[in-house]
């Protein structure tokens, strides 16, 4: 399976948050792939939680992100 190249691997996160109607700024995307890399199941963990955490506020930020 190839990996996928950094502005592919942006789209996908991306894609993920807008699917699920929530807001989140580009520099809080690059923060999450910075510091998880190219795994996209740990990604996708990630990102899961940090939705879960949002809750009703449907944003996620970077001070969420940092905490999780």
């Amino acid at each position: 399976m190839k990996s996928l190249n950094s502005g592919e691997l942006y789209a996908w996160v991306t894609k993920k948050y807008q699917d699920q109607n929530i807001e989140i700024e580009r520099e809080t995307i690059s923060f999450l792939i910075e510091n998880i890399g190219n795994d996209l199941l740990r990604l996708n963990q990630e990102i899961e939680k940090s939705i879960d955490f949002a809750g009703e506020s449907r944003r996620v930020s970077l001070e969420l992100i940092s905490e999780l």
